[in-house]
């Protein structure tokens, strides 16, 4: 690694669906409750994705606000890293949706599928890039619809999820003062059956 070269983050955004859902809707249909709800996650309401509004769409209105905010445009990207549970599509990857749409001709792109730390795993992945000097600009996404993919009739869990996304623009630096210092990456295998999607 480059002692020498930093990752910082030069620009951010975020989309999410017009549609809002409080926790009144799921009272209207499930034996739950506002207090139920809040008390066990903290949430009191989530967005959900409407006609035409997919992972990708908003992950390219995200990424058009981090390119902004960065002061960079899609041709000075040289990566795209997108961390998703719910493509569009699994092949082409939803990372190379998102390099057509916005125009990034220069930038590899690959999809990350790590659910709820899928980001993390992302900003992980590209600070090591900038780090070695291989990269000077990558995107980092993290969108889902996870409402499409949602059991709707499980209180337990459909409560907990929506819709939306982020991304961020890393960059790399020569600012000693600035930039990751430190990444530790886990995971626990023996888990994965508490929150699953089958093939």
């Amino acid at each position: 690694m480059n002692q020498m070269l930093r990752a910082i983050i030069s620009g951010t955004g975020m989309s999410v669906p017009k549609q809002v859902l409080g926790n009144d809707h799921f009272e209207e249909y499930l034996d739950t409750s506002d207090e139920w709800i809040t008390t066990r996650s903290g949430i009191k309401q989530r967005h959900r994705a409407g006609e035409g509004e997919t992972t990708v769409t908003m992950a390219v209105d995200a990424s058009n606000k981090a390119l902004k905010d960065a002061g960079i445009g899609p041709e000075d990207l040289d990566l795209i890293l997108f961390a998703t549970v719910t493509p569009d599509t699994y092949v082409p990857s939803a990372a190379c949706w998102l390099q057509g749409e916005l125009g990034a001709k220069n930038a590899g792109a690959m999809d990350i599928n790590a659910a709820c730390a899928g980001l993390i795993y992302g900003m992980t992945q590209a600070a090591m890039y900038l780090h070695s000097g291989m990269y000077k600009h990558i995107l980092v996404v993290g969108a889902e619809t996870l409402s499409r993919i949602t059991d709707h009739q499980d209180r337990t869990t459909c409560v907990l999820f929506g819709d939306g996304a982020s991304a961020l623009v890393m960059t790399q630096s020569d600012d000693p003062n600035r930039g990751v210092l430190y990444h530790d990456l886990g995971a626990d295998g023996t888990c994965a059956d508490y929150i699953w999607q089958p093939a």
